[in-house]
């Protein structure tokens, strides 16, 4: 499982598919999506998800002089918007 946490996190600026984090994890994507809710609680996606959102956190926090644009395009976001209601959803925070 350290292997798909590390490539998600290589890969913070995409959006990455089930089918490629299966064939990184060594499983079938059925599989894998059983192992990852058992293991961690929650599917692929939303580990995706995650992970892209705990990088921006990260840049807010620490990169202040970064847009909200920047940040949002650096985390595989398609638009300010997007990555906005994103982090509120998971965070609680605007």
């Amino acid at each position: 499982m350290q292997h798909v946490l590390d490539y998600l996190q290589t890969h913070h600026d995409q959006s990455v598919s089930l089918n490629q984090l299966a064939k990184v994890a060594g499983y079938s994507p059925c599989h894998f999506q059983r192992l990852c809710q058992q293991k961690l609680g929650l599917g692929p996606g939303k580990l995706n998800e995650l992970i892209r959102l705990q990088r921006g956190y990260f840049l807010l926090s620490y990169r202040t002089w970064l847009s909200v644009t920047d940040i949002a395009f650096d985390c595989g976001y398609e638009s300010p918007d997007s990555f906005s209601r994103a982090f509120k959803r998971v965070t609680g925070y605007t």
